[in-house]
């Protein structure tokens, strides 16, 4: 039988999608099996579907369950509805999506390109997976790879080229709640929210509202006979009695392929940011902003810090209400400094370093990662390219074990990265989302090498908010308004921000627009929702629809808050807007005041309304905005407008899909 050709492409946004891709590709050089590996941003120059056999995907999904950038070329290729059923009938796939249940729209972008692979003859030799970075996306990824070795095997044997099995493995992790919009069934787990290590994870297939079938995860409970047995003292980050005596399964040790050497001295340019490298959604290069003024916007005993920052940027450009920026901060110094003290670098701070792949190593495809540049200085390494916050994957972990000298520190770190450790690693790592720094902190005997951090750690990556402001204003002014976030643990921008004065300067860029803006047909009504900070945006709509005079449509705007007197957010404009009729009706829900009229929360708010909200629906073609946030705002409104829609006679499931798919439900949510 001819060798077959296999070729993994990843889509990614923030380097996730790359770093499972290139995981998959040397566990398969482990295995003795050659994959190629490019990204999709390369398809039509480096590869392209025409000479391959056996295709593998993993791609994310970004803003409203929207496909990576890099997915565009490849996405026009196959849209074409005058493509035969067979074009693809020569490529056996399969494909692993990255999505948030958070959103509604969960894995949209990677379920959209498995449905038109298969329409197009593709044949799906092994199930899809959808992990959740909600939850975390190891519960998926993790059975998914594991899985993937035997029917590829089989696959490449000429054994078999259907669909069939099961995927089990260690699985952990809340996995709960609604998944609406365009996932196909619900992911649940036990009562308590927490997902038995002895489940198995199945793949199954699902209808969906058109009747497309999609392959979705199904955590099935355990049969009385394989129960759990009771829990043992409850493990910490240092030590776990259930995995102290057990025999551990690890991974392989990643290769190593980076090399630091410290230099004297190197001409850099300051200006340089990440070696250059493209940023997200960029649609100009970075730029400097003056800042006009940066004050707060509640009252100093708030439960939350409200803030609005005006802007004036080096160069105007064109943005339209709803429209973000991306803004690049740095790691906080005191973090940069620690760090430094703890690899036993902090003397070397101020030096610069030549980076280059080791000679002899062993990874294929090594390369130093491109937000890295070289030479670079050591302190600006730390401080503006490498996310020293990210929670470490399981694969770090395996490497940091190695440069562990106390016995013991060296075993509880297996046990975390080890497929026996994962409930824990959930619960002890990724769910209170611990960094580096804190791991590091907290095993004092680990000292790792900088070029381990280089391999390892992914880049720090721009923070986005939405105008405040419209450009229709006459300073040509820009403005946000961001939330200081205290907990956990203080937000990395919003904590440097809030320390911004008049004439201080910022770095940032215009965000691709995703279409989150007021109806083009100004007679068309909207409907806006939001919670605190997410106010911004709708700021930006009114004060362009002001300059209408008078408007030709009706604006509602539900607008969710803790205090009156706390933090209504301008709250003296928007109640301007209401008497002016530039809103056609403003209702606030203050959750902290008296809720007698059964009104706490925004969502509340909106079926108190039920009747006017679904009749504007139904009948008057209204579009819905909704900014804030996504685990819990966001979800209950989507919640709340769906019962509103039951209540008024239509189906809302149904009804809201329908209004997403015509782009009449919009959202600006974060998590």
């Amino acid at each position: 039988m001819a060798e077959r050709r296999i070729v993994c492409v990843y889509g990614s946004v923030t380097g996730k999608a790359e770093s499972i891709a290139e995981q998959l590709v040397d566990t398969a050089k482990s295995k003795g099996v050659q994959i190629e590996l490019y990204s999709f941003a390369k398809f039509g120059t480096e590869w392209s579907l025409e000479n391959l056999d056996i295709l593998i995907i993993v791609s994310s999904t970004t803003g409203d369950g929207e496909q990576p950038e890099t997915l565009t070329k490849f996405w026009r290729k196959l849209r074409p509805r005058t493509l035969p059923s067979d074009h693809l009938s020569h490529v056996s796939f399969s494909i692993l999506g990255l999505g948030d249940t958070n959103y509604n729209q969960f894995c949209n972008g990677p379920k959209n390109l498995h449905r038109r692979l298969r329409e197009l003859g593709g044949k799906e030799f092994y199930a899809a997976g959808w992990a959740d970075d909600g939850i975390g996306l190891e519960l998926v990824v993790e059975p998914w790879l594991e899985g993937l070795w035997p029917k590829l095997d089989r696959l490449i044997k000429g054994e078999s080229d259907q669909l069939s099995g099961q995927v089990s493995g260690q699985v952990s992790g809340q996995v709960s709640g609604q998944v609406s919009g365009q996932v196909s069934g619900q992911v649940t787990g036990k009562a308590s929210g927490q997902v038995s290590a002895n489940m198995s994870v199945n793949f199954a297939y699902m209808k969906e509202p058109e009747d497309i079938k999609l392959d979705v995860l199904v955590l099935s409970e355990p049969s009385k006979s394989d129960a759990p047995e009771p829990e043992l003292n409850v493990p910490t980050l240092l030590f776990s009695e259930k995995l102290s005596g057990e025999k551990l399964d690890l991974p392989a040790v990643p290769p190593r392929f980076i090399e630091v050497e410290f230099i004297d001295s190197v001409n850099s340019d300051s200006s340089i940011h990440q070696n250059n490298m493209k940023l997200p959604f960029s649609t100009q290069p970075l730029q400097s902003a003056r800042i006009v003024s940066n004050r707060p916007l509640s009252s100093p005993n708030a439960v939350k810090t409200y803030m609005e920052l005006e802007l004036e940027p080096d160069n105007w450009f064109e943005y339209q209400p709803g429209d973000s920026l991306g803004l690049v901060c740095n790691n906080s110094e005191t973090e940069v400094l620690e760090l430094s003290r703890i690899l036993g670098l902090e003397s070397r701070l101020n030096s610069s370093c030549s980076i280059s792949v080791m000679k002899e190593t062993k990874k294929a495809r090594a390369k130093i990662p491109e937000f890295v540049s070289s030479p670079t200085g050591f302190k600006s390494l730390l401080e503006s390219s490498l996310d020293i916050r990210s929670v470490p994957k399981k694969l770090f972990l395996r490497s940091l074990s190695e440069f562990t000298s106390n016995p013991e520190h060296k075993r509880r770190i297996e046990e975390l990265c080890s497929k026996q450790g994962s409930e824990e690693y959930m619960k002890l790592v990724v769910e209170p989302k611990l960094g580096l720094l804190d791991f590091l902190q907290a095993f004092s005997s680990c000292c790792p090498p900088l070029s381990l951090l280089i391999e390892h750690l992914p880049r720090l990556l721009p923070r986005y908010y939405s105008f405040s402001s419209s450009p229709t204003r006459q300073d040509k002014w820009m403005s946000f308004l961001y939330t200081v976030v205290e907990r956990p643990r203080p937000g990395l921008s919003t904590s440097w921000m809030r320390t911004l004065n008049p004439g201080d300067s910022l770095r940032i860029y215009p965000r691709t627009s995703s279409g989150f803006h007021p109806p083009e047909n100004q007679t068309q009504p909207y409907i806006m929702v939001c919670a605190g900070s997410g106010l911004g945006p709708f700021l930006g709509f009114l004060e362009q629809r002001e300059t209408l005079n008078p408007p030709k449509s009706k604006a509602w705007l539900f607008f969710g808050c803790r205090n009156k007197e706390k933090d209504f957010l301008h709250g003296e404009k928007l109640l301007r807007y209401e008497k002016d009729g530039i809103l056609s009706n403003l209702t606030v829900a203050f959750s902290r005041d008296s809720t007698e009229n059964g009104v706490k929360y925004v969502q509340d708010a909106l079926e108190k309304n039920g009747s006017v909200v679904g009749k504007l629906l139904l009948e008057e073609n209204a579009v819905v905005y909704v900014c804030g946030d996504a685990k819990d705002m966001g979800k209950s409104v989507y919640n709340a407008f769906s019962r509103i829609l039951d209540a008024s006679g239509s189906d809302g499931a149904k009804y809201l899909l329908q209004m997403t798919s015509e782009k009449r439900y919009k959202q600006d949510l974060w998590t």
